[in-house]
């Protein structure tokens, strides 16, 4: 880059001494010299005239350091980051803002208004698309009609599933794409097509009929209860259903006396004189 301007500033001409008759020679010198200076970001030339002179053609920001604030004023200056030259301002405040960053408009500074919409150019270059805002209840909020990048399952827990994902799920209502139901920790209701167990033996237990106080959660979540009863030491097998405070017969025998709630099965004892007492009973419960 040449010299500017191109005859060397001196403040010091003329000199008292020069002849007169050259005063001339350094009026045309000065006059070279401010149009080249001011001709680096403005626009002037050697001669004429026009309504555009002295407006900026381009600004030149030559990098330095942080500008202090000034008083109602926002000053722009250029500052090196990274060894690259940036755009920078700094308001009245003192607070500094970074504009640029590698060839484009740093975003990290970017503040819209609430319920603003951040917009981009449309495809055909005459109009703008809605990205995302702000709305008034400080929520992010995307347009309709915005789409995923793919059709692809999310892959985070807390990612946002497309429609192909989520129409490819098990819809609510009555629907035919369900084939297993597995970790349930709360069992299904007969009304909902279960058993109310959460496993096959949930609701059987075992029963000594020499021991009182013992319970059976029977887990079906109602009452009456249709039992069975095993007899494991006879082989012998009875059912019946099992209501409020009954006394199970085995046998036509009051072997067993109980009661029955919504939850439990619970054994007040057995018949001491009964020929079954202090055997081993199973019950399953449906």
């Amino acid at each position: 880059m040449a010299n500017i301007p191109t005859v060397s500033w001196d403040e010091t001409k003329p000199a008292g001494t020069r002849d007169a008759n050259l005063g001339d020679d350094d009026i045309r010198e000065y006059k070279t010299q401010v149009r080249e200076i001011l001709a680096q970001d403005h626009k002037v030339a050697s001669s004429g005239q026009d309504t555009d002179w002295g407006f900026h053609q381009k600004v030149s920001l030559l990098v330095q350091a942080s500008l202090a604030a000034l008083a109602n004023a926002f000053r722009l200056f250029s500052k090196d980051v990274s060894s690259k030259a940036e755009l920078h301002g700094v308001d009245e405040d003192g607070n500094e803002v970074q504009i640029t960053s590698g060839g484009k408009i740093l975003g990290d500074n970017v503040r819209l208004s609430n319920n603003t919409n951040l917009t981009a150019k449309d495809a055909a270059g005459t109009s703008t698309v809605d990205l995302i805002k702000a709305n008034t209840d400080d929520v992010p909020e995307i347009p309709d009609g915005a789409v995923m990048a793919s059709s692809g399952a999310p892959t985070d827990d807390a990612g946002i599933a497309n429609k192909a994902y989520v129409d490819a799920k098990a819809n609510k209502g009555a629907n035919t794409d369900i084939t297993s139901l597995g970790g349930l920790t709360t069992a299904l209701s007969t009304a909902q097509g279960g058993t109310g167990r959460i496993t096959a033996m949930s609701a059987s237990g075992g029963y000594s009929g020499s021991t009182a106080g013992q319970s059976i959660a029977h887990g079906l979540g109602r009452q009456p209860v249709f039992v069975s009863i095993l007899n494991v030491d006879n082989a012998e097998a009875e059912s019946m259903w099992f209501t409020g405070l009954t006394a199970i017969k085995y046998n036509g025998n009051s072997d067993i006396a109980g009661s029955v709630d919504a939850t439990n099965i619970v054994f007040t004892g057995g018949n001491v004189a009964g020929n079954y007492d202090g055997r081993t009973y199973l019950f399953f419960c449906w």
